[in-house]
């Protein structure tokens, strides 16, 4: 049986708890949030869904003070927070005190239950908040992930596509940079933008610089080609 948990009912946990009831993923599903009443409104949200449902899922919740459910939950998905800080101020940082104390009330709960099974991380900011987890329950890091540079990975594949009207699977999936900072995500979106510029360039020959770089580019092509002549035209006002 897939026994899944999502801690935090926001928007980001309620909407994972309805894909996996609705989807099929999990065959039981447990609730948690300290927001008491909010986690048995979308117990009851979820149940109405079962009867039009494609698959039954058992779906339960559980109060904040009772967290012994989780000792034979396989999957852990934590999804805490106030997304209403970061809408404040701009700053993805701005939930890093609030879930940096979550994740410490959190981690000693989920290591209390007996659970040794797989965390998820949505919380933000992920990296540190994966990591704060991973010390706080005490299980192997290879059982504590975040979601990282996944969701960087599809803003990445969007803008791209938009920039040059493809479609999002023209682009490559690879990330090489952590998402701690908003630097690096630039020095991502650049590295991936060289990558799919040289593949295009080749193909149409629409850059006159592609005509000193082989039919395959080497290494040193690939050194010499910087992100500003990479860099599409910008477009007339």
């Amino acid at each position: 049986m897939r026994k899944v948990a999502v801690i935090g009912l926001g928007h980001v946990g309620a909407t994972a708890a309805f894909i996996l009831v609705t989807h099929g993923y999990a065959d039981e599903l447990l609730l948690l949030d300290k927001n008491e009443k909010k986690c048995a409104a979308e117990w009851g949200d979820l149940r109405d869904t079962l009867p039009r449902n494609d698959h039954y899922v058992k779906v339960n919740w559980s109060t904040w003070d009772d967290w012994s459910g989780l000792k034979d939950v396989d999957v852990i998905i934590t999804a805490f927070g106030d997304v209403s800080a970061t809408i404040k101020t701009g700053d993805r940082f701005a939930e890093f005190p609030i879930n940096t104390a979550n994740a410490k009330e959190v981690g000693p709960k989920i290591k209390e239950s007996g659970f040794h099974g797989i965390i998820i991380n949505i919380s933000n900011p992920c990296d540190v908040v994966t990591s704060i987890l991973q010390r706080e329950t005490g299980l192997p890091r290879n059982q504590v992930f975040g979601t990282g540079t996944f969701w960087t990975r599809l803003e990445c594949k969007e803008s791209l596509a938009k920039s040059w009207a493809k479609t999002h699977a023209t682009f490559p999936a690879s990330t090489w940079a952590n998402t701690a900072q908003a630097n690096l995500l630039l020095g991502q979106r650049l590295t991936l933008t060289t990558r799919v510029l040289l593949t295009s360039s080749l193909k149409k020959k629409e850059r006159k610089w592609t005509k000193q770089v082989r039919t395959t580019p080497s290494r040193s092509a690939l050194a010499r080609a910087t992100p500003a002549t990479l860099l599409p035209p910008a477009a007339s006002a």
